[in-house]
C-alpha cells in the first residue's frame, strides 16, 4: 500500500475512475486497498491523510525517499501503463465550443478521473524523474519516466497538447530533453 501511495500520491475515493486507476496500479481490489489505508490512517504519525473522500500522502517526497528501494518493477510498470492510458485520453471539454468550455461539467463533459489523481500522478512522474537523476545509481526509473514523456508527447496532435496542457510543467521537469524534442517536433 505504501508503494501505491508513493506512486499515485493522492486520489478521490468518491471517483469511480480514481478507484479503478488505483486498483489497476496496485493489482488488487479497491476495497482491500482502502481497508489497509484506513488502518494506516489510524496510526500515530501516519504517512497517509484522509480528508472526506480524499486520500493523500502526507509527505510525498519523504515517502519516495523511504519507499523507492522497495518499488518493484511490476508496480512501476503498472503505474506507467495506467498513467499513459489516463494522460492519452482526450479531455472531453475539448468537444465543446471554446466559449462553452467553462461550463463543461454542466454539459457532462468531464474526465473519468478526478483532477486530484491527475495532478498527483503528474507530480509523481516529475518527482520520479528528478529523484532518478539525483540518486547515485540506486534508483533506475529514469528510463521509464523518459519513455512515458516521449510516448505521451511524441507526435501529439493539438487535442493531446490541450488535454495535457496543465501537466506540461511536470512532464518538462520529469524529462526535459524528451519534452523539448516533442515541442520542437510539434512546431515543425
Amino acid at each position: 500500500t505504501l508503494q501505491l501511495l508513493t506512486l499515485v500520491g493522492a486520489w478521490n475515493g468518491a471517483s469511480e475512475g480514481d478507484r479503478a486507476c488505483v486498483s489497476q496500479i496496485a493489482d488488487r481490489s479497491y476495497e482491500d486497498i482502502e481497508s489497509e489505508l484506513l488502518e494506516l490512517a489510524s496510526l500515530d504519525d501516519s504517512p497517509v491523510l484522509k480528508i472526506g473522500s480524499l486520500w493523500k500522502a502526507k509527505a510525498p517526497l519523504e515517502l519516495l525517499y523511504l519507499i523507492s528501494p522497495k518499488l518493484t518493477g511490476a508496480i512501476l510498470s503498472r503505474f506507467f501503463l495506467v498513467a499513459l492510458a489516463v494522460f492519452e485520453e482526450p479531455d472531453p471539454v475539448l468537444e465543446l465550443e471554446e466559449e462553452k468550455r467553462w461550463m463543461a461539467s454542466i454539459y457532462g463533459k468531464v474526465r473519468d478521473h478526478s483532477g486530484v489523481v491527475l495532478d498527483a500522478m503528474a507530480d509523481s512522474i516529475a518527482k520520479l524523474g528528478y529523484f532518478s537523476e539525483a540518486s547515485d545509481g540506486g534508483f533506475e526509473v529514469g528510463k521509464d519516466v523518459r519513455s512515458f514523456v516521449r510516448q505521451v508527447l511524441e507526435g501529439a496532435d493539438e487535442s493531446r497538447w490541450l488535454s495535457v496542457s496543465q501537466y506540461l510543467p511536470s512532464f518538462c521537469e520529469a524529462a526535459p530533453d524528451e519534452f523539448i524534442a516533442a515541442v520542437r517536433d510539434s512546431i515543425k
